[in-house]
């Protein structure tokens, strides 16, 4: 039976799984590795000194686990972190620590790109995407300003898994999904914006020729096999970002379809067959790892790291389970105790760093279960938020696939299913990111036709939460939650500047 290696760059680690034919996950391992941020809202990793050695580490291991050698295995999908930014020179050696996903030192930069671009209209019509400081794109400009000896040298820029893929194949190329978080992708045509390009004097060539998710962009190389022990020879494909790779793990690949990630963040994709794009950009449109199609992406920069914050804080010596049934004993609503969960600022539907958590309508009545519960309920409005938007641009839901940490919360995911009145399902794959590379490596291998075909044989789902007797409840109190951060707005401005100058 064949064997598939999906490969997950991610920000704390490196993930290996493998997967047989029939859907089998065969062993897992996750080579872990540390976060350096060397000045306030910097956030930075070395692509060779970290990701690579981890890679390397995790096919070893995972083979280990799963009692088969490297060399059996058939084909390899990438996965990671997606807008983190591989420098490299002429060489193809790195030039600098890449700058990631959470690193937000580009506001300046960001301002700049919306200016170049003709402010939103112009997004709108170039991009289809709004400009926040994740993109890669506002990093290279903000090297070019700041390092300009390392600009100087710059002749190559990939995204964190195409680095590993052009270590694995020798081959450099940028994969449609990732690509569409760069910053300056058309992702309407999916294809580099030559006009954005040229606005800023940003040469195209610094970005290799873009490929589709399941798309084979090369073979390992036999220097490479000698490092992992994989086979000379055998396919590896394009793969996707985390989130779109994530979607396709979940067999989030056709209409109707919506997955909800709940981990540090909370991140809604909803699959669309054409690129419905919202004429504010308050939620991301991005290629999918299916070829020819599209997906929304609404990200809540705090989900299972709200609740994570919340433990840490108020009841540090407590388990999530003992939180979490603490909270379902409060009621719906918590008579109108509500949590705000922007405390790493937000991106959906407000692109707003200086965004603050808030706790609103505290009485003598709330108790900690009832604070414990504002955080879950505050989270899901949240969601509710990017859940609505898809509404307006008509796209369908029928179904909401959880994955993450935070979907091992029964009363979490009823919360969910109330506040936006959607049903709520698991999948049986429960691998995440990893487990889409793999599916798109059987995809590329031949094994199934298509991303469909392969997601349709490999991915089915259980019950987990449909809409409840609550449902009026938070229906009454969403309104609340949505009018506070337009009440607040001007605040938070006012704190952050007074914060950065205390």
């Amino acid at each position: 039976m064949a064997t598939y290696l999906g490969i997950d760059i991610g920000t704390s680690g490196t993930k290996a799984i493998l997967l047989s034919e029939n859907g089998t996950v065969l062993a897992t391992n996750t080579q872990e590795y540390s976060l350096s941020t060397p000045k306030p809202q910097w956030a930075e990793q070395s692509p060779d000194q970290q990701w690579w050695p981890a890679a390397i580490e995790s096919i070893k291991a995972v083979c280990a686990a799963a009692g088969i050698s490297p060399n059996t295995i058939d084909a390899v999908g990438l996965t990671g972190q997606m807008h983190g930014s591989v420098f490299l020179d002429a060489s193809d050696n790195v030039i600098r620590p890449a700058l990631l996903w959470c690193d937000a030192r580009t506001a300046d930069e960001c301002a700049e790109i919306t200016a170049a671009a003709g402010g939103q209209k112009g997004l709108f019509d170039l991009l289809g995407q709004n400009i926040v400081a994740s993109f890669t794109l506002p990093k290279i400009l903000w090297l070019r300003k700041h390092e300009p000896e390392n600009f100087a040298r710059l002749t190559t820029v990939l995204l964190p898994k195409d680095y590993i893929r052009f270590l694995l194949t020798g081959n450099k190329h940028s994969e449609i999904s990732d690509a569409s978080g760069t910053g300056i992708l058309d992702v309407r045509n999916r294809t580099w914006s030559k006009p954005l390009a040229a606005a800023l004097d940003i040469d195209l060539a610094l970005f290799p020729p873009l490929i589709e998710s399941p798309e084979i962009a090369g073979h390992i190389t036999a220097d490479a096999a000698a490092t992992t022990g994989l086979r000379e020879g055998i396919p590896v494909v394009g793969g996707a970002g985390d989130q779109p790779a994530g979607a396709v793990g979940a067999g989030v690949v056709g209409p109707g379809q919506v997955m909800l990630s709940l981990g540090t963040s909370a991140v809604v994709w909803a699959h669309a067959a054409s690129p419905a794009i919202d004429p504010e950009l308050r939620i991301g449109t991005f290629c999918s790892a299916v070829p020819g199609e599209w997906g929304l992406m609404g990200c809540m920069l705090s989900g299972g790291g709200a609740l994570r914050w919340y433990r840490d804080t108020f009841q540090p010596a407590a388990g999530y389970s003992d939180i979490t049934s603490g909270a379902a004993t409060a009621p719906a609503g918590c008579e109108g105790l509500i949590f705000l969960p922007y405390l790493t600022g937000e991106r959906t539907p407000y692109a707003d760093p200086d965004a603050r958590g808030v706790f609103f309508g505290a009485t003598l009545r709330t108790t900690q279960d009832w604070f414990a519960r504002a955080v879950l309920e505050g989270v899901a409005y949240s969601v509710n938020d990017a859940t609505a938007l898809l509404t307006t641009l008509d796209v369908p839901i029928s179904e909401v696939r959880a994955i993450g940490g935070g979907a091992k919360s029964t009363i979490w995911l009823q919360i969910m299913a109330d506040v936006t009145n959607q049903k709520h399902v698991l999948p049986t794959l429960d691998e995440g990111p990893a487990a889409g590379a793999a599916i798109l490596a059987a995809v590329g291998a031949g094994t199934f036709a298509n991303v469909k075909a392969a997601c349709a044989a490999l991915v089915g789902t259980t019950p987990a939460a449909a809409p409840g007797s609550d449902v009026s409840t938070y229906a009454k109190w969403a309104p609340h939650y949505q009018a506070l951060y337009p009440a607040l707005q001007a605040s938070f401005k006012s704190v952050a500047r007074t914060a950065a100058g205390a």
